[in-house]
C-alpha cells in the first residue's frame, strides 16, 4: 500500500474498505454501513436523471461531512426524501446506511452499487 492514501469514513473517521464489483470501485464503511461512491463512477452507477438531480442539487446547503478522496466539505442535498452529501469539487456521493434501498429509482438495475448492496 506505499504511496496510496487511505480514505476515512466521512461519519466516523474508520478507515474505509476498497471494494470492486464488475470493475467498479467503490469505499464501504464496515462500522456504520455507508458506502462513498467516487465522482469518477457516478455515470455508471445512476441513471441520467439522479446525475441531473445531483448537478442541479436546487435544495444543497452545507454538509456534515467532508469528501474522502479530497477532503472538501460536502453539500447536503434532499433528494426523493434522503440526505445526500455530495463533494462539490470531485463530485463523489456519500450514501449513510439504508439509502441505496430508498433511493432504488435512482439506479439502474444493473449499477454495480444496486448488486453490491445485495
Amino acid at each position: 500500500m506505499f504511496g496510496e492514501t487511505m480514505n476515512l469514513c466521512p461519519r466516523d473517521r474508520q478507515i474505509l474498505a476498497s471494494n470492486d464489483v464488475s470493475g467498479y470501485r467503490y469505499n464501504s464503511c464496515e462500522l456504520c454501513s455507508g458506502y462513498w461512491i467516487p465522482g469518477a463512477t457516478l455515470h455508471r452507477v445512476f441513471t441520467a436523471q439522479a446525475i441531473t438531480e445531483l448537478r442541479i442539487g436546487t435544495r444543497a446547503e452545507k454538509g456534515e461531512v467532508r469528501c474522502p478522496d479530497c477532503h472538501t466539505d460536502c453539500v447536503s442535498l434532499v433528494i426523493e426524501g434522503c440526505q445526500l452529501d455530495r463533494c462539490p469539487k470531485c463530485h463523489g456521493v456519500w450514501l449513510d446506511v439504508g439509502e441505496i434501498q430508498r433511493l432504488k429509482r435512482l439506479f439502474p438495475e444493473t449499477s454495480p452499487v444496486v448488486q453490491a448492496d445485495e
